[in-house]
């Protein structure tokens, strides 16, 4: 139809629309532009804050290593980057340093602090593999199966048969010993492992 208007019907017409839609028109703009200088400002945000969490990280490692005082240092990180990758694999480091002083109980704080840090599968196995390892040391046998039988990833499964071997052995349950090992040897993929698993089998007077 327009095709058909005149030059200045369609000058009105255009004056018209304008007039009725200038607002809606500049105030999308101007929310669009005011979203992309957000995301710029958040993503600049989140990379700086990345940058300093990296770097308080790589500062404890060094001084973990070194021997040097680091409590200022987790402190930094706990109260600046909590809830961060970084958070959590210091939280591992101090659990390891626990174990190393046989100081299973704060072990097991710092590894149940991590598993409250993280959704992700992989790392919640590692890390209650690493629980159920000190649970057992703790002679804490059903707690350790408990949290054995919540790790999923094909991954564990021949550190999820071998600690069940020796929790039942430990527990004087042969048959299920025997059972948990042969199932860890089903699952190794290399010889180390299926050495081990072998000869705690042969521990028990079974032939692997």
């Amino acid at each position: 139809m327009s095709d058909y208007l005149s030059d200045e019907e369609q000058s009105e017409q255009l004056k018209k629309w304008w007039d009725e839609n200038w607002k809606s028109l500049v105030g999308g703009l101007l929310l669009a532009i005011a979203s992309v200088a957000g995301w710029n400002q958040y993503q600049s945000y989140t990379f700086e804050r990345s940058e300093s969490a990296a770097t308080a990280y790589q500062s404890y490692t060094n001084a973990r290593v070194a021997g040097q005082p680091v409590d200022d240092l987790l402190a930094e990180i706990d109260e600046e980057h909590s809830k961060t990758s970084y958070q959590i694999f210091s939280l591992l480091y101090r659990a390891k340093d626990s174990v190393t002083e046989s100081d299973w109980r704060a072990a097991l704080g710092y590894l149940d602090t991590a598993i409250s840090l993280t959704n992700d599968p992989r790392l919640l196995d590692l890390i209650r593999l690493r629980k159920a390892r000190i649970q057992f040391q703790l002679e804490s046998f059903d707690e350790s199966l408990a949290t054995l039988g919540r790790i999923k990833g094909v991954g564990f499964k021949v550190g999820v048969s071998e600690l069940s071997g020796d929790i039942h052995r430990a527990r004087d349950e042969n048959a299920r010993a025997a059972e948990a090992y042969r199932a860890g040897i089903a699952s190794a993929n290399d010889s180390t492992p299926t050495v081990m698993l072998k000869l705690k089998l042969s521990s028990l007077g079974i032939d692997p």
